[in-house]
């Protein structure tokens, strides 16, 4: 028969065995969630720099970018500028010589033959047909007009041009009919400067292809 003491001892260290394994045990799961939390710690710690690093990236590949897309506009608008600037230097030097080449085209008689019958042509085409007064320079000759003579005054009822002469007029021929005014002068011709330098500009640019292909 055993003795209460021993029974007692034995109890005891039976108990502080079960306690020694559960703290172990405790102290195993307490490290294993302490280096879970460090390994979780540690993961997200990569994961906010990796996601910081790539916002910083992408901020600087954005800004790259908007610099890249600023300086491309910026280039487009001088090179625009240069270019308007260069076309209006032509122009002004192509509008103060124009004038006087009209002049020098009037000033030879196959130039201005075509000249005045295309005009003819054109007020036939559009003008009224009551009588004509044909305005033009001092010195020209009525009868360069002979031949349309005849198809003038079929289109105004049988009655022929007045012919007009007026000081003003440097070149050309202003054929008014009733209301109605086709002006073919140099006057004429270069009062919508709007209309005629932009003419101009697209034959300038289209000759300037020409010259850029051969």
């Amino acid at each position: 028969m055993s003795e209460p003491g021993s029974v007692l001892d034995a109890q005891v260290t039976a108990l502080e065995d079960v306690v020694e394994t559960s703290r172990e045990a405790r102290c195993h799961q307490l490290l294993e969630d302490a280096k879970r939390g460090v390994q979780e710690t540690v993961k997200r710690a990569h994961r906010e720099n990796r996601a910081r690093m790539h916002a910083a990236i992408e901020a600087q590949r954005k800004g790259m970018e908007e610099t890249l897309a600023a300086t491309r506009a910026r280039l487009a608008t001088r090179a625009r500028q240069r270019q308007q600037q260069a076309d209006k230097e032509r122009l002004d030097h192509a509008w103060a010589r124009l004038g006087k080449v009209l002049l020098e085209r009037w000033q030879d008689a196959d130039i201005r033959r075509q000249w005045i019958l295309g005009l003819v042509e054109e007020a036939l085409a559009h003008l009224p047909g009551d009588p004509w007064r044909i305005e033009h320079p001092l010195g020209f000759d009525p009868a360069e007009l002979a031949s349309m003579n005849e198809r003038i005054a079929e289109h105004c009822g049988g009655e022929p041009a007045d012919f007009v002469a007026r000081e003003v007029a440097r070149a050309g021929l202003r054929i008014v009919a009733g209301g109605a005014c086709l002006d073919g002068t140099v006057e004429g011709l270069l009062t919508d400067r709007n209309r005629v330098e932009a003419e101009l500009l697209a034959m300038l640019r289209a000759n300037d292809e020409d010259v850029s292909k051969t």
